[in-house]
């Protein structure tokens, strides 16, 4: 019970040379384990529990299931892992940029009623409410972008009637 079926850890070994089974005492079952340059990486313990979900994690006796495991598990050299997070990248792109044009958005729409508050009418403060006043042509080319046309100082005091 302490040493694995020899023709099960070859078989293991013949997947992957990396790998290699050791009895848990403490926790009395079976563990896979992978080499590494440093010590080495437990990859699971074969209990009840990886063969079927709601299984206690106890002792099963190592047999070829093992194999079925590792292969379905082992998603690197199957590639269903690599397409896998290519999909979730492509939904991730496609948040972010139904993110983005929604933030655009907002700014277009705030962009939009701070031009129409400024160039229409002032609020009155104590009512909140848009005072009278004359739609005001912008009269210069604005300092930061050639597409855009703002107001001068005086063209707005003119046009408020605050001159």
């Amino acid at each position: 019970m302490y040493t694995p079926d020899r023709s099960i850890v070859s078989k293991i070994q013949t997947y992957d040379k990396d790998l290699y089974v050791v009895w848990n005492n403490r926790s009395r079952y079976f563990e896979l384990r992978r080499k590494k340059l440093l010590g080495d990486q437990l990859i699971t313990p074969i209990t009840q529990s990886i063969y079927r979900a709601n299984a206690p994690k106890k002792f099963v006796q190592l047999d070829e299931r093992i194999l079925w495991w590792i292969y379905n598990a082992d998603g690197a050299r199957q590639g269903n892992i690599r397409l896998e997070m290519m999909n979730r990248d492509r939904r991730w792109k496609s948040l972010e940029v139904d993110r983005r044009n929604k933030t655009l958005s907002n700014f277009r729409d705030f962009a939009k009623d701070a031009y129409s508050i400024r160039s229409v009418g002032r609020y009155n403060k104590n009512k909140g409410v848009k005072s009278k006043g004359k739609w005001v042509a912008p009269d210069i080319q604005s300092k930061t972008s050639s597409r855009l046309m703002t107001r001068s100082k005086p063209n707005v005091l003119r046009g408020f009637g605050c001159n």
